[in-house]
């Protein structure tokens, strides 16, 4: 006889966010580097006076992906805790991850 199991309303809460979350999704920079997220790794405010003072424009991923990679890599690993940009959005997605699962 198989066991039988049920879940409790958090276990299933937990579940349909996982299953959200399995599907492909498109995230923007601002969802991606909050505010509390860059004061945390970087030393700077938001997101925006990052970029502002890294003299890079970045109106999407299309422009991030244009930028000279070794030059961006350089300012994120002199002003931020990681050593390059890679990290950084790994982190970043990592952290979104845990708080749309309620992990945080």
């Amino acid at each position: 006889m198989p066991a039988q199991f049920s879940w409790t309303p958090e276990g299933k809460q937990f579940l349909n966010r996982l299953e959200e979350l399995s599907n492909p999704q498109q995230v923007s920079f601002p969802e991606l580097f909050t505010p509390s997220f860059i004061q945390s790794y970087t030393q700077f405010p938001s997101f925006e006076l990052m970029l502002e003072a890294s003299g890079f424009s970045v109106e999407s991923a299309e422009d991030s992906l244009a930028s000279p990679e070794t030059e961006w890599d350089q300012f994120i690993s002199q002003t931020t805790q990681f050593s390059n940009w890679q990290e950084m959005q790994k982190t970043a997605a990592a952290e979104l991850m845990k708080k749309k699962l309620g992990l945080d």
